[in-house]
């Protein structure tokens, strides 16, 4: 009886132990999340430069950059079940697109580059800060930066992942900027625990001096890609709107760009109905045509056009080519468009979404 006795205090000790080491181990990980404000002051770095004028022309390029990973793979997060084989890009991948962006950025030249999902300190991508690296690879370097994360964590626990996250919105201006905030979107409700851990996606709002014109008011953004509510696609979209209609009252030209998630309205029905499970048949986007300028437009976007102006291919096997519209640059209709475009020359191979391009008049 004593020996027992004895077993079970042992056993009792342990477990105490257990449960201790495993409340630091949690406790560890949940404050290594992060907790955004609703809004945040935004840092910009940079200083001199002269700023456009009024009656200048301004280019602006958006892309969605995949974190540099390239276009070999099909990621976990890439197949309807979360089956994709791929975990991370290899180093040797990550360095050769690195070069292939910088030839195209070199190329196209923009003078207001805005990226989506750029790495830092995530495991995946070497805990290295993407921003700098692509800084220190352009010929011509951007001598003006605004950057915010909207996915940081010290160490995520999800099988796929286990180890430190980092992702960003990243704006670089040849022009000077003067005001920078990070805005939050609607998220989904989830536990406490998860919800520090997980994307909390956002808006980064950034304003461009014009000598003798109406300010640029830049916003960067990459929507919800997998919401369970079906309305939080278009909760986001309001914050966008919202957004737009301040930067308008206080006499700015509204320019929203970056990788919205949303299809085109009129693509739904062109896509096979394995590729529908992201998408709803009337797009939320609708409403932004009627409102605002939108780069690729609907005829640029229309399906059953000879070339239409796709944006996205898709990490998947089924998927042989570009083949659907998600990511657009919004102006504000008092805004004059000189030119746009999605370039599909020389980027298949480095992101699975293409870069889009508006050329504005000031």
């Amino acid at each position: 009886m004593k020996k027992l006795l004895t077993c079970l205090r042992y056993l009792c000790v342990v477990l105490i132990l257990c449960a201790f080491v495993l409340t630091v181990v949690l406790m560890w990980v949940y404050q290594g999340g992060t907790c955004f404000d609703p809004m945040e002051k935004v840092a910009v770095t940079g200083h001199g430069g002269t700023p456009p004028e009024k009656g200048d022309s301004v280019k602006i390029m958006s892309w969605n950059i995949q974190y540099f990973a390239g276009k070999n793979y099909v990621f976990y997060y890439d197949l309807p079940d979360f089956s994709g084989p791929d975990l991370r890009p290899s180093s040797q991948d990550i360095a050769a697109t690195f070069a292939e962006t910088v030839r195209v950025i070199d190329e196209e030249r923009p003078d207001i580059l805005m990226l989506q999902e750029v790495d830092e300190g995530a495991g995946r991508t070497d805990r290295e800060n993407q921003t700098q690296r692509l800084q220190s690879l352009l010929k011509n370097p951007y001598p003006y930066l605004a950057e915010t994360f909207y996915w940081k964590a010290r160490y995520v626990p999800h099988p796929k992942i286990m180890g430190p996250v980092g992702m960003k919105l990243v704006i670089l201006s040849r022009f000077p900027i003067d005001d920078a905030w990070r805005i939050a979107l609607p998220q989904e409700k989830k536990d406490f625990f998860t919800q520090r851990l997980d994307l909390q996606r956002c808006l980064l709002s950034v304003r461009v001096k014009v000598k003798k014109g109406k300010p640029l008011r830049m916003i960067n953004l990459h929507l919800e890609a997998f919401p369970e509510d079906k309305s939080l696609l278009a909760q986001q979209l309001e914050q966008v709107t919202h957004t737009l209609d301040r930067a308008k009252a206080k006499n700015e030209i509204g320019v929203a760009a970056g990788d919205f998630n949303l299809l085109s309205p009129g693509q739904y029905m062109a896509l096979p109905l394995s590729q529908r499970y992201l998408y709803r048949a009337n797009s939320e986007m609708a409403p932004l045509f009627k409102a605002y300028t939108v780069v690729p437009g609907l005829m640029d976007s229309d399906p059953e056009k000879e070339t239409p102006w796709f944006t996205h291919f898709p990490n998947d096997t089924e998927v042989k080519a570009p083949d659907r519209t998600i990511d657009y640059i919004v102006v504000d209709q008092g805004a004059r468009v000189r030119s746009k475009s999605v370039r599909d020359n020389g980027t298949l191979h480095i992101s699975d979404h293409l870069p889009v391009m508006v050329t504005l008049g000031l």
